[in-house]
């Protein structure tokens, strides 16, 4: 890639572990579990410091902006997965565009140290 085989690994072995927390987070929901979804909503918060701050060494762009969409991702997204719990079907699809928001952004940014 263009960041190197360093780089790769590191953003794969993030990547998969925020999908871990994601799947924690529907086990516990589906458990009604509540110190589940606690802890797998701790790990998103640490995968979104730890890959904000990767992605923002790699790209050369502020933190704080590229964790927003990150937050945005992770917020969205437990919003989607709560409301289908929930059997509110009508609202779930309503958070999906913005979960894969994120990618999109970082798409049409420049890297300036690529």
């Amino acid at each position: 890639g263009a960041f190197g085989d360093e780089a790769k690994t590191t953003f794969l072995a993030q990547w998969r572990k925020h999908i871990g927390f994601f799947v924690n987070y529907v086990t516990a929901l589906a458990k009604k579990d509540d110190a589940g979804q606690a802890e797998a909503k701790k790990g998103l918060d640490g995968y979104i410091a730890e890959h904000g701050d990767f992605l923002a060494g790699a790209t050369g762009l502020p933190a704080d902006a590229v964790k927003s969409p990150l937050q945005m991702h992770g917020d969205e997204l437990l919003k989607t997965i709560d409301a289908d719990a929930a059997g509110n079907y009508d609202d779930a699809p309503a958070g999906a565009p913005a979960c894969a928001s994120p990618v999109r952004w970082f798409g049409r940014r420049p890297l300036p140290n690529v």
